[in-house]
């Protein structure tokens, strides 16, 4: 009973945190991605509707390369929907009409990475690639990890 309640709990905080309607972040879609070790794939998660991800390889698109290096990745223009991040023929077209994807490293307080939130916009002008939309993202990520460790328990820190 208790781990259900954490579950609806957790989906509740985390479908408020993945649709933020303020500036910065208003108007970016917000995916996270947890690794799957045996498929070895990050997949979305906690997600309303079924997400068209297919999921991510380590280190291949901006979510990928977050994982892996541990860091903030921000793609913006062609390198959004080109080879840069690795992507595939059919993820570079399936990329095509975004401006900016973000991805995020979320991680615990020892600074493992325990998940990625990414973002991404339609229009190039949007706010999430600003120094403040990096300032919003990573207040919702370490919102999102303390989602996953403290109510889920899913990680420790």
């Amino acid at each position: 009973m208790v781990t259900a309640t954490r579950l609806v709990l957790a989906s509740e905080v985390l479908g408020r945190l993945l649709a933020p309607d303020e500036e910065p972040l208003a108007g970016a879609w917000f995916h996270l991605y947890l690794y799957d070790e045996q498929r070895e794939l990050l997949l979305p998660a906690f997600e309303g509707q079924p997400s068209p991800s297919q999921g991510w390889k380590l280190g291949v698109g901006a979510v990928g390369e977050a994982w892996v290096s541990g860091e903030y990745v921000l793609a913006r223009g062609a390198e959004v929907s080109d080879d840069t991040y690795g992507l595939t023929p059919d993820q570079q077209h399936r990329a095509r009409n975004l401006a900016l994807v973000a991805a995020m490293p979320v991680t615990n307080a020892g600074d493992e990475v325990i998940a990625v939130l990414a973002a991404s916009s339609v229009d190039p002008d949007s706010a999430l690639g600003t120094a403040e939309g990096f300032d919003a993202h990573l207040l919702v990520a370490q919102e999102v990890a303390r989602v996953l460790v403290d109510l889920l328990q899913w990680f420790s820190d």
